[in-house]
């Protein structure tokens, strides 16, 4: 018996010799990068073609501006990874991005809805006028202090990207206007809250009777309030200091408080967003309640613009609501803020057109030996960066481009550049002189090319790709162009890359039409959700779509076809590398679902960025 036992032991000594060799060696095979396979994941449609990301062949260079939206703010969480939340102009909610390296930013969708923002029914203010979001980390979760109704309040999410939620019925402060919240932890764990007024406001007995004025005060986390009697007024709209730097202005607002060698600045926009000389500024203090110290030369970040003299060379405008961030080496620090970009006079600008859109820059910040804080170029300091730079210390563009078969000729075609609100038809479509709209950009390449947005675009219900006898590709200029569109229908073979689709519809489904073409959206297609109903990403049909039936979306009621129109033999390829996709279907659609063997020679491929709700 005692035999039995030795060689049951042995055979079990010696499987368990053979499972390390084996598993040993896969083990360290996997370890050694050279021969590292990657993974093979399931296709999240069946008989769709996984292919892997395109090298990034290009140039490391980025162009400010690189992100939608005003009043940026951008939170670095602590696996590296960037959020930005800013004002997006719309009356739904805030919408968040994510970035590894702070150019390519990727939509992750509405973070706080409206129905989750607490509103007054009994204000004055339009309960949509959502302003200047800013998130923090505390204790593993992440709070949001958000402005609404000329109020601010605070939400709550396990998550960076949301849902953020407010659970509190009521505003943090109500006896005044108050907006653009910023919290900072100090190096004892002192959680302070700063924020601005506009008009009059009085806080233990302390008032102002104009302006935009900026405050402090400690703010409680176990409650999630404001302690009411540690409020302070710490930079103050001042009429000689305004007058002299930025030639009038009644405005100091956008705080964001940094500490530097036991020293704190409170930095701030100064004048009006609407104006050239809006700016970044600092006042000084060894507390973080003050007592403040201004100089009117304490100047971060400023146009060399003012006036819209040079309109041979790029600027940015209005270079304001900021925050700082840690930059991806771990060791320097940047300047996030937003700015309106042109290049061109002022002749030709006016209303809304001179500060819109207000998008995101980045640029270099740091402090000087002497205590002053700068921001721009080490050459140039105080001014913003509108021509080309390198990718910053420890990252790299990633987002590749992918042009093969049909998409090869693109670069002997021509190249047509399209302004909505700059622009002009009868302009000749150059970067100095764009077209207006997208209609005289297709009568430009009758043989095919490219069309380069230098500003979002609002196609409408319908946007008509026509037939081309060659290729077209549509792109933009940077990284924060959105195209906003109802239904696109391509009856040519398209490159989309380097955008960001925003479906407006509000009710029914948005949907991209290829038509039985072949269609490539590359890695730098970002789609924006619509935070209602539950199409909330836009669908991307290969073949046809068919709409029967009774919907407000009553843009396509122009597309009904027998079913023998939505079914082809054609060869065609559906490469899809970017964006969030509610469906993608290579064939034609009827009633959102997929018409079976549509398109039997139709070859769908999914990159790894593409993502299918």
């Amino acid at each position: 018996m005692k035999k039995i036992y030795i060689i049951i032991a042995a055979v079990v000594i010696l499987a368990a010799l053979i499972c390390i060799i084996i598993f040993g060696s896969k083990a360290m095979k996997n370890n050694d990068s050279t021969e590292t396979t990657a993974p093979v994941t399931e296709a999240p449609i069946p008989g769709a073609e996984l292919i892997g990301s395109p090298e990034y062949t290009g140039e490391q260079i980025f162009t400010n501006p690189v992100a939608p939206g005003a009043d940026p703010f951008v939170f670095k969480d602590d696996d590296g990874t960037y959020y930005l939340y800013a004002t997006s102009g719309d009356e739904y909610g805030y919408r968040c991005y994510s970035s590894k390296n702070l150019v390519e930013w990727k939509s992750e969708g509405y973070c706080l809805l409206k129905d989750d923002v607490y509103t007054d029914p009994n204000s004055d203010f339009n309960k949509y006028a959502f302003w200047a979001p800013e998130v923090m980390k505390y204790e593993g979760k992440y709070y949001l202090v958000y402005t609404a109704q000329h109020r601010i309040g605070v939400a709550v999410s396990d998550s960076p990207t949301g849902p953020f939620t407010n659970n509190a019925r009521r505003y943090l402060i109500n006896s005044a206007n108050v907006i653009d919240g910023n919290f900072f932890v100090d190096d004892d764990g002192t959680v302070y809250l700063y924020f601005v007024t506009q008009r009059k406001a009085e806080f233990n007995g302390v008032k102002v009777e104009a302006g935009n004025n900026i405050w402090g005060c400690v703010f409680d986390m176990e409650e999630l309030k404001i302690d009411l009697k540690s409020i302070r007024l710490l930079v103050q709209w001042d009429a000689e200091i305004e007058t002299l730097a930025l030639s009038g202005g009644d405005c100091v607002e956008g705080p964001f408080m940094i500490k530097n060698n036991g020293t704190y600045y409170m930095t701030f926009s100064s004048n009006r967003y609407q104006n050239t000389k809006y700016s970044v500024h600092y006042a000084t203090s060894d507390k973080p309640l003050g007592t403040f110290k201004r100089d009117k030369n304490n100047i971060t970040l400023m146009c060399d613009d003012l006036d819209y003299k040079d309109n041979k060379n790029p600027h940015l405008y209005g270079t304001g609501h900021h925050c700082f961030v840690e930059a991806p080496n771990g060791k320097d620090l940047l300047i996030v803020y937003h700015a309106h970009r042109t290049g061109r006079s002022s002749a030709g600008l006016t209303g809304a057109s001179l500060v819109s859109p207000r998008s995101a820059c980045i640029d270099l910040a740091w402090f000087t030996d002497d205590g002053k804080l700068l921001a721009g170029t080490k050459e140039n300091p105080t001014v913003p960066t509108a021509v080309s730079q390198p990718m910053l210390e420890g990252t790299k563009l990633e987002r590749g481009v992918l042009l093969e078969g049909k998409f090869e000729k693109l670069s002997e075609l021509p190249v047509v550049y399209v302004a909505q609100t700059d622009g002009l038809d009868t302009n000749a479509g150059t970067k100095d002189a764009p077209v207006k709209t997208l209609e005289k950009a297709f009568d430009k390449i009758m043989r095919g090319g490219t069309i380069v947005l230098l500003q979002s675009y609002d196609a409408g219900a319908l946007l008509e790709i026509p037939k081309r006898t060659a290729p077209v590709m549509i792109t933009a200029e940077h990284n924060n162009i959105l195209l906003t569109y109802k239904f696109i229908r391509i009856n040519c073979p398209l490159y989309l890359d380097n955008v960001i689709l925003t479906p407006e519809t509000a009710n029914g489904i948005s949907v991209i039409e290829c038509n039985f073409n072949t269609v490539v959206m590359g890695m730098g297609v970002s789609c924006l959700n619509r935070p209602f109903g539950e199409n909330d990403y836009p669908c991307l049909v290969g073949g046809k779509w068919k709409y029967t039936g009774d919907d407000t979306a009553k843009v396509y009621d122009s597309f009904k076809a027998s079913d023998g129109e939505m079914i082809s033999d054609k060869e065609y390829t559906l490469t899809v590398l970017g964006g969030t996709w509610q469906m993608i279907a290579k064939g034609s659609v009827v009633q959102s679902e997929e018409l079976a063997d549509s398109a039997v020679n139709g070859i769908l491929r999914l990159g790894e960025d593409a993502e299918i709700k």
